[in-house]
């Protein structure tokens, strides 16, 4: 068995760590909240240093068995989107 969820870029051009929702769009909601966020709370983007493009992707991930996931879960070098990941597609682009 498979389950879908879908997950947004913490940072733009970072595909290492997403926030997750249980929908896309509910997960274009988050994104656009925590867009805002960044940029009501960092001087550091503006009209000559815009915030880039936050991606949206599907992920499909595989069922894991007991082991694999007490294993995944107990080893601070295994990550569980690497190991649990069938397919990640992307499906949006939240910008300006």
């Amino acid at each position: 068995m498979e389950t879908v969820v879908y997950g947004f870029q913490i940072s733009p051009d970072f595909d290492d760590e997403f926030v997750f929702a249980a929908t896309q769009e509910r997960c274009q909601e988050e994104c656009v909240q925590h867009r805002n966020d960044i940029l009501t709370s960092s001087d550091q983007y503006g009209a000559h240093n815009p915030l880039g493009a936050m991606a949206i992707y599907r992920f499909t991930l595989k069922s894991l068995s007991t082991n694999e996931l007490l294993t995944v879960l107990n080893d601070e070098h295994l990550d569980l989107l690497k190991n649990a990941v069938v397919e990640r597609k992307l499906v949006a682009v939240v910008a300006e």
